[in-house]
């Protein structure tokens, strides 16, 4: 087992040496580093008080080197992420359970094939809903368990089936974090029906995020002998989710391989991604849930505190499972019920936290730099902070905001998001092409991505130079930044790039396939962000519908609101980067 970290995840044990000074141990607490503050030249380089275009409304955009990210994929090689694992929840209350006397509800999307029309441009406008992909299939059984259904047979004869528990390291009390990671290992390493699936052709593993915990099965859907494997999968996710052992001996193996887990991932562009972490999220307590947790805790639990935590917060209602693959949607639903109907409802004890375990995720509150309410406080600017170690030998500055995650379920809501696209791409480009063949610095990126294991969207401008030469460098890329936001683009570049992502649209819509891992990944990303997960041909007519509505004008005014932390930082009333980070 390997487990995979979908984000960012522990402070950090106290390094052997060499530290120049800027780590520091509280009474009782792992080693963290203690964050030295910028000095003035160094914000005085941020604010470009003097200079073409000081004080100047400034554009987005995205990341600046050779590729763009525009799903939950890391913001940037500084701050990576599990490869687009982590999930956020629906912001919705729980649907009702099935009427006494059925063992599934099935969810008001069911087949919508036979319920609508195919849709056509003549159909649709802006404030059309996205229609919901006809073949995905939804229910829930009266124990609160939801799944999900995709028949997609490609490749023939595979399935993938997840199961995702909505409970992380967000659960964890103050003296348990690591808890909800070391439940994950001993579940699933315990599973004693997991090994019926050894030697088939099966793959299996799981990761625990901030608010998550999924156990995953990639299987032939026959071994050699002919034997039907979903049965034995899905009920394998039964016991590791509700009916593990949680034996000591199991446990005490586990405890091991964690903490050697934390040693292996003891690198220093890990301990840079956990400071650009805590910066970011400085606001709210996932600066201190990184879900590996922390060493000393994790050496102090034993069985009953293992057992307890599970007992508390496993439980169906906090479920969802899906299968997607070559499966008959009829079978597999009548599966989920036989299988899954056996376990066992929250105790009527433990209802309380039903209300703060559904899918309204994140249970955290953040102070938006972009897209927040109107009239809310400005927040003044935090002091830059500085990481320095000794095998760090070049130069990063890193400017962060963030900005509420918005829903994609109506044509006008892929209008919001192909502007944004138009503008993240030119930008890129725009800085790439600029700056040839010899800029002052190694690297400059801009990216604007959903993350959705931690809430919201996030915003990085990272410089990347030479620590002998990062002034000239960062001064450099921020002038950019200003002649952009003074100029804007160019009707020219926002209609070629424009083309050029619905061009992209329309050949993913005509391409006869997806694989089930690619299809299970969005679906589970759309539901984890509140999108319709839609069929390609449908999403490519409402993209070239939405982008009647994008022109020059609006890029341009996005552009502006998107950097305006940057270009306008230090001047009064101007929006607060969430967090500035400079490693060196």
């Amino acid at each position: 087992h390997t487990h995979t970290p979908s984000s960012p995840q522990t402070p950090w044990p106290c390094p052997r040496g060499g530290e120049e000074g800027v780590w520091s141990r509280a009474p009782g607490r792992t080693m963290a580093p203690a964050a030295s503050r910028m000095t003035a030249p160094v914000l005085a380089l941020l604010v470009l008080a003097s200079g073409p275009g000081a004080g100047l409304r400034a554009p987005s955009g995205a990341r600046t080197q050779a590729r763009v990210t525009w799903h939950s994929r890391p913001l940037a090689p500084i701050r990576p992420r599990s490869a687009g694992r982590a999930r956020v929840v629906l912001q919705s209350a729980p649907p009702p359970p099935p009427p006494r006397g059925q063992g599934l509800r099935r969810l008001a999307m069911r087949r919508n094939a036979a319920a609508a029309p195919p849709a056509t441009e003549a159909s649709l406008n802006l404030e059309s809903s996205l229609m919901e992909h006809s073949r995905v299939v939804r229910g829930q059984l009266r124990n609160g368990l939801r799944y999900t259904i995709l028949p997609n047979a490609a490749p023939a004869g595979r399935f993938e089936a997840h199961l995702e528990m909505h409970v992380g390291s967000c659960e964890e009390a103050d003296d348990e974090q690591g808890l909800a990671h070391l439940v994950e290992h001993v579940t699933f390493m315990g599973s004693r029906k997991r090994e019926r699936l050894f030697s088939t052709g099966s793959k299996s593993n799981a990761y625990t995020d901030f608010h998550h915990t999924v156990y995953h099965f990639h299987c032939p859907v026959l071994d050699a002998s002919g034997r039907q494997l979903l049965p034995l999968a899905l009920d394998a996710l039964r016991e590791i989710a509700f009916e593990p052992e949680l034996l000591g001996s199991r446990i005490e193996k586990e405890r091991k391989a964690i903490l050697s887990e934390l040693q292996m991932i003891n690198t220093i562009e890990y301990r840079c991604s956990t400071m650009h972490l805590r910066e970011l999220h400085a606001d709210n307590p996932l600066a201190e849930r990184f879900p590996i947790g922390r060493e000393d805790q994790i050496l102090g639990w034993d069985a009953t505190h293992v057992r307890a935590f599970h007992a508390t917060h496993y439980h169906p209602d906090v479920a969802d499972l899906y299968v997607v693959g070559d499966v008959d949607p009829s079978q597999c639903e009548k599966l989920v019920a036989e299988i899954f109907r056996s376990a066992r409802a929250r105790p009527r004890n433990l209802q309380a936290l039903r209300r703060v375990e559904r899918r309204d995720k994140p249970q955290v509150v953040h102070t938006w730099t972009l897209g927040g309410a109107a009239g809310a406080p400005v927040v003044p600017p935090r002091m830059p902070t500085i990481f320095k170690h000794e095998l760090l030998q070049s130069f990063s500055l890193t400017v962060f905001a963030k900005e509420p995650l918005a829903r994609r379920t109506s044509v006008s809501d892929l209008a919001d998001f192909l502007t944004d696209r138009i503008v993240a791409c030119c930008v890129a480009r725009r800085l790439n092409k600029r700056e040839r063949p010899n800029p002052p610095f190694s690297g400059v990126e801009f990216d604007f991505s959903d993350a959705p294991s931690e809430g919201c969207v996030v915003s990085t401008f990272i410089v990347y130079a030479d620590a002998a030469s990062w002034e000239p460098a960062v001064q450099r890329a921020l002038q950019e930044l200003h002649v952009l936001a003074a100029h804007g683009l160019a009707a020219a570049e926002v209609g070629a790039m424009k083309r050029a992502i619905l061009a992209d649209s329309r050949l993913r819509a005509q391409q006869s396939w997806a694989a089930s891992v690619e299809q299970l990944a969005l679906l589970m990303e759309a539901d984890a962000l509140g999108h319709t997960f839609t069929e390609p041909s449908h999403y490519d007519l409402a993209l070239h519908l939405a982008a009647e509505a994008v022109d020059e004008e609006r890029v341009n005014r996005r552009l502006c609101d998107l950097v305006a932390h940057i270009v306008q930082f230090g001047e009064a009333g101007a929006p607060a980067p969430a967090a500035t980070v400079v490693c060196m």
